[in-house]
């Protein structure tokens, strides 16, 4: 967001100044603070015996890729640069390697959403924001 200047609400008298907001980074601190991995350390052993079995299998990041939106057919970079971002960061917060943004752009019907919602599913450290038609205001989820 870079700024807001709305000229046609009312101004208050003494208040010669518009609202401007300029923002660098969106940081989501709902789930910071909280264990450093989002996924629980409590694993079924149904569930430890599954993530075995996945793990012995050949071309483990293909099957992740091919997992993630199975119904959108295609994109397999696009899928693939989202899987990778989930996985990446860095925990001692430096300024050299920060969290990982990702700026989805395209035509409209290609599931740009489905697969943005997909990651936001997996991983509590996503906030998305989605530009509507407007093209001037964001929704943030």
């Amino acid at each position: 967001v870079q700024g807001a200047d709305d000229s046609t609400t009312k101004k208050e008298v003494g208040t010669p100044f518009s609202l401007y907001m300029k923002a660098i980074t969106v940081i989501n601190n709902k789930h910071r603070y909280q264990n450093k991995s989002s996924m629980s350390t409590d694993i079924s052993l149904k569930n430890y015996l599954a993530i075995q079995n996945i793990y012995k299998k050949p071309n483990l990041f293909a099957l992740l890729v091919h997992s993630l939106c199975p119904n959108i057919y295609g994109h397999e970079i696009v899928k693939a640069g989202l899987i990778l971002s989930l996985f990446g960061g860095n925990a001692k917060r430096t300024q050299l390697r920060d969290d990982i943004h990702i700026l989805l752009v395209g035509d409209p019907g290609l599931g740009k959403s489905q697969m943005l919602q997909a990651c936001a599913r997996i991983s509590s450290k996503v906030l998305r924001a989605e530009a509507t038609q407007n093209y001037g205001k964001l929704k943030y989820f």
